[in-house]
């Protein structure tokens, strides 16, 4: 007890310095290196200005990008907020497995539309986005993925025309792909399937990183 009583001075300085490293955002590794370490934040409320941007381009590229959950080794989180939007970007770059990457769908120009609806009740709200497209056409290799792509767990970037691009999935909560076909009339427009993907989430997500295409690799 008396020992113990004696380091009580020593442990009240440790203390102090521990807790002063955490606030300044520093601490220790290891071998006694001094390292900067992420301060965890969050949202502060502050005005919000008109865009600088000249433009506003609403819809999607003319195409998409479709990934398997199970083909993505390391999923990128959100960035450690210290700015405005952080919440909701993610900079890194996804790992895909060894001759595994995300597929790129082609659809018709001015077909792409992305929706964000709040759902649920006050106190609990979320989001259930939903982008929609039409792939032309009418032929097997198309009716064969279709019919594989509504069992998988996907994840899916959407390519905006106004250069951002949006994720949708994430381990766990990963979209419900499903298409349906129409010939439609002589009249009317060609024939091909309607595509509909599906996530819920809270909030749009902001996706930064690349995307890897290369299957031999």
């Amino acid at each position: 007890m008396k020992n113990f009583k004696a380091l009580l001075p020593v442990l009240a300085i440790v203390l102090t310095m521990l807790i002063g490293s955490v606030v300044s955002g520093y601490c220790q590794d290891a071998s006694g290196v001094v390292v900067a370490m992420p301060i965890v934040m969050a949202y502060t409320l502050a005005a919000i200005t008109k865009p600088t941007a000249p433009d506003n381009n609403g819809g999607t590229k003319k195409y998409f990008y479709l990934s398997d959950v199970t083909h993505i080794t390391t999923f990128q989180p959100v960035m450690v907020w210290a700015a405005a939007g952080d919440e909701v970007r993610t900079t890194a770059t996804h790992v895909w497995a060894a001759n595994k990457a995300a597929a790129k769908i082609y659809i018709t120009e001015d077909t792409g539309e992305v929706t964000a609806e709040s759902i649920g009740s006050r106190d609990g709200r979320s989001k259930k986005v939903t982008f929609k497209a039409f792939h032309p056409g009418t032929y097997a290799e198309f009716a064969e993925a279709e019919r594989n792509w509504k069992a998988m767990d996907g994840i899916v970037h959407v390519p905006l025309a106004n250069g951002k691009m949006l994720q949708m999935g994430a381990p766990g909560e990963e979209c419900e792909i499903i298409c349906s076909w129409k010939s439609n009339k002589r009249s009317g427009d060609g024939a091909g399937f309607e595509i509909e993907v599906s996530c819920f989430a809270n909030s749009l997500m902001f996706y930064e990183g690349t995307i890897d295409t290369d299957f031999t690799t």
